[in-house]
């Protein structure tokens, strides 16, 4: 299985066949609904992505005009200035 995120949020992505499948996606989403999160790491991870969001004013205006594109064409992604 692979978890990533996009635009729109979280991907889970389970490939292939296994009469199992329903097994592995039950352990996965109780693992995402209880997460064992380190609250160190996660105020790290916080804080970098927080700068990331304020930053982007900064960004070059390409990249602005990207993400404003990006936005305007996937209605329920929200732009950096909302997070």
């Amino acid at each position: 299985y692979g978890l990533s995120v996009d635009g729109t949020g979280l991907v889970l992505d389970i490939r292939g066949y296994d009469d199992r499948q329903t097994v592995l996606l039950d352990r996965v989403l109780a693992r995402l609904r209880d997460p064992a999160l380190d609250p160190a790491r996660f105020n790290v991870v916080k804080d970098r992505l927080t700068r990331l969001w304020n930053n982007f004013r900064e960004e070059r205006p390409f990249t602005q005009t990207a993400s404003a594109v990006s936005y305007l064409m996937l209605s329920d992604q929200w732009p950096p200035e909302l997070l």
